[in-house]
């Protein structure tokens, strides 16, 4: 009886420790857009005075950002938001997420909403380019050149959904199994280089090192369990009018965070 009370109240302390600590994310994303208000409206409407604000303050910035949303409702607009600054500010991989998979089955009308983003920062930037994209077979889209500033390759996109993750790792189980049951492999193959050549295929993409979380799980509800390891999450309330200080604030958070990568 005593043992059930004091877990019920653990439970409780968990819950509210967590609840505290999204409510404080809330209070310092809402700080930060008074703070930084100064710097006219929030959202940089060209891509030279968002890499400008982003020199200003950023520290460093990840390879890989994972976008990564939780919530019911999903906005295109919102999320391409989102890509396009993130290819602006110079981050070379991008994967957007979410856990039921929509963003994957809409990936053309996400494709043509980022480019009428990105082809509305760069006029208003007076640096508009004209590049393609191919899309291969997996599902990556890479966005290539076709002249002038655009010779060297374009940040690549990724938009997967959660057949990638967690149901491709358990897909993954399933099969090493079946060969070690047919003597195809033995246990001792069964090594975290030879899982991960596995799991990969030809996807030679580097890890993930920030994830930017949004909505109120506490959870990234399958997104790639095996390539965040190591990655660090920073979680934020909403995608939804989600605006350039926001965005600026996580990546700066980013720059300050100490990798340890296990140790």
């Amino acid at each position: 009886m005593t043992t059930t009370i004091l877990y019920r109240v653990l439970l409780v302390v968990v819950h509210l420790t967590i609840s505290l600590k999204e409510l404080l994310a809330v209070i310092c994303c809402r700080m930060m857009k008074l703070l930084t208000s100064g710097v006219g409206d929030g959202e940089p409407r060209s891509v030279p005075a968002i890499k400008h604000e982003a020199s200003r303050r950023l520290k460093r910035l990840p390879v890989h950002l994972g976008i990564v949303v939780v919530e019911e409702d999903l906005h295109v607009v919102d999320i391409v938001k989102i890509v396009a600054w993130s290819m602006a500010v110079g981050i070379s991989y991008i994967t957007i997420y979410d856990y039921k998979g929509w963003c994957k089955k809409n990936k053309a009308t996400i494709l043509r909403v980022l480019e009428e983003q990105k082809e509305k920062m760069e006029t208003n930037g007076q640096n508009k380019t004209k590049c393609s994209t191919v899309n291969n077979s997996n599902g990556v889209i890479n966005p290539l050149t076709g002249g002038g500033d655009c010779q060297r390759q374009k940040p690549k996109l990724q938009i997967v959904g959660p057949e990638d993750g967690r149901q491709h790792l358990i897909s993954v189980a399933r099969h090493l199994s079946h060969q070690v049951l047919n003597c195809e492999i033995k246990n001792d193959d069964i090594a975290v280089p030879f899982v991960d050549a596995v799991i990969r295929g030809n996807d030679l993409d580097p890890d993930p090192d920030l994830v930017m979380k949004f909505g109120a799980v506490n959870s990234l509800l399958g997104f790639l369990p095996w390539q965040t390891r190591l990655t660090e999450i920073i979680s934020l309330p909403t995608h939804h009018r989600i605006d350039f200080a926001s965005f600026l604030t996580a990546l700066d958070q980013f720059g300050y965070t100490e990798q340890r990568y296990g140790k």
